[in-house]
């Protein structure tokens, strides 16, 4: 379990690293690889901290499908306002990691923010899982972040379908 001194360690570590210059520009600039690093850190902590261990995704937090590149979503997601989620557990869909995480806040120190998960879908399709929760980059609430108080599946649909073009829509 984590501690709440170690929630906001690690809300602290979050919001410098993804709100902060120099840190802001260079994790924002390296995107896919920066992906891959956070991929590989969640697999091997898996052995050493069950909660930052892959979690499998839940029915519920299926959004819907985009009909586009996941390049094409990741420059839409930038544009609407989400950042990589860089911090966040990673999420498997039948074993298969997600390849993507991205966050939405209403600003860097909001009580809650919008997380949103991308899978490969058909073809050319990404699948979109969200889910609404207490933000990790606020020290105030970010014991409850990482304890999972308040995950909201069906706020987070409700809101991915707002705010990106599943189903056409957006």
């Amino acid at each position: 379990m984590v501690t709440k001194r170690t929630a906001r360690y690690f809300a602290k570590i979050g919001f410098y690293l993804h709100y902060k210059p120099p840190l802001r520009g260079i994790v924002r600039g390296v995107g896919g690889l920066a992906e891959r690093g956070r991929q590989t850190v969640s697999q091997l902590a898996k052995p050493v901290a069950k909660r930052a261990a892959p979690r499998p995704i839940q029915e519920d937090e299926y959004a819907g499908t985009i009909d586009k590149s996941l390049d094409e979503i990741e420059t839409l997601l930038k544009k609407r306002g989400f950042i990589r989620n860089l911090l966040s557990r990673l999420k498997t869909r039948d074993g298969d990691p997600e390849v993507g995480s991205w966050v939405y806040r209403e600003e860097p120190r909001a009580e809650y923010q919008l997380h949103v998960m991308l899978f490969p879908g058909e073809g050319d399709t990404v699948d979109v899982y969200a889910h609404h929760e207490y933000s990790s980059v606020n020290s105030d609430v970010a014991y409850k972040h990482f304890s999972g108080q308040a995950l909201d599946p069906k706020r987070g649909v409700e809101m991915a379908r707002e705010k990106l073009p599943i189903g056409g829509e957006g």
